[in-house]
């Protein structure tokens, strides 16, 4: 040993021994779960969608590397909220090798600049970059009133405008300038929605009706819905459209029979050959040779006076030697408010006109 080692190593030990008589711990220091990480970031999602690929986050030691046996409890909320949204799915995990994944969270409103804060109990928190929310909207309906609603590619629907009697049917009575999401029943989806005046109506794939809003209007009673509610329709009635006009709605069946409910008033333009209003959906009284077709687009409000409207519904294109109406659908055989159903004739289409 060299002559200066020799010297020194008395007074190595020596400072040793102070130290461990001292109490310090001469070990290396051991890795330890200190701090959170986000592995895989959220990204651009559509709205109620999962967010694809699943944000993912990491469990670090104090020195920056993945503590491999952390199974610590990761819990993420929304950080920024631009939207004022809602995050669901679940948000609590136990980690697994160190690494915590969410599979299935949904954000239910379109903004930009949301994120999410991860936390876990005694250890130092992360928050993800922000990323988008966003719509693809498939189909859009203005209604008589002032909202407006839409069926998204992920098959939700939205609503925003007018509140006053919950026909946005997000469950409140709050307007909203930007869309929210319409309250379905668990396992129920639309593929048609129509805005009305204060009340909303939508269609399922196997051709049940749903609304919601003002009472009276649904076709299920006469209470306020804040949420969608079945209409009441008659045992194996089934919808192939349904359009909600400013106080009543009219539905055309799979069969090609037609039913109105809401408000009648002096009218008649429920169709059913009374002016009494109808909570519940009422056959439309046809005569017997007109069946109606299903197209939405015969499915449709039609004013006659500036006092009034009735609805205006396309039927089977048939020979009739007794339609009242000549070629540009005037009425010719008198004047006159009509409680049922009259058929008038347009380029050799024939239609109903519920109403004045």
């Amino acid at each position: 040993m060299p002559a200066v080692l020799r010297e020194h190593v008395p007074s190595m030990l020596g400072v040793g021994l102070l130290l461990a008589a001292c109490g310090h711990d001469l070990t290396p220091a051991q890795p330890r779960a200190a701090k959170l990480a986000f592995l895989v970031e959220p990204t651009r999602t559509e709205g109620t969608v999962p967010i694809k690929p699943g944000p993912q986050v990491i469990i670090l030691d104090q020195f920056g590397d993945t503590v491999r046996d952390a199974t610590n409890t990761v819990t993420v909320a929304l950080g920024a909220n631009p939207s004022g949204a809602t995050l669901t799915g679940t948000t609590t995990v136990t980690a697994a090798a160190g690494v915590a994944s969410f599979s299935d969270l949904h954000i239910d409103r379109p903004g930009s600049g949301y994120t999410l804060l991860a936390t876990a109990p005694g250890l130092a928190g992360a928050m993800s970059v922000a990323f988008r929310i966003g719509l693809t909207i498939t189909a859009v309906s203005a209604g008589r009133g002032d909202h407006t609603c839409a069926i998204t590619v992920a098959q939700t629907t939205y609503c925003w405008g007018s509140n006053v009697s919950g026909q946005l049917g997000d469950g409140t009575l709050i307007a909203s300038a930007i869309p929210v999401l319409v309250a379905l029943p668990a396992g129920i989806r639309f593929v048609t929605v129509s805005p009305g005046g204060q009340h909303t109506c939508a269609l399922t794939p196997d051709g049940a009706a749903y609304c919601w809003g003002i009472g009276g209007l649904l076709g299920n009673g006469t209470e306020t819905k804040l949420t969608p509610v079945p209409v009441a329709a008659p045992p194996g009635v089934r919808f192939a459209t349904v359009r909600a006009s400013a106080s009543h709605t009219c539905g055309i069946t799979t069969s090609g029979s037609a039913y109105c409910w809401g408000e009648n008033g002096y009218l008649g333009q429920l169709g059913d050959g009374t002016t009494t209003s109808r909570i519940a959906p009422v056959l439309v009284a046809v005569p017997p040779d007109v069946q109606f077709q299903g197209p939405e687009r015969w499915l449709q409000p039609h004013v006659r006076s500036h006092y009034g409207r009735g609805l205006l519904l396309g039927v089977e294109q048939r020979p009739d030697p007794g339609v009242r109406g000549d070629a540009r659908g005037r009425d010719v055989g008198g004047g006159g408010r009509r409680d049922g159903p009259h058929v008038r004739s347009d380029r050799g289409r024939r239609s109903v006109l519920l109403g004045r």
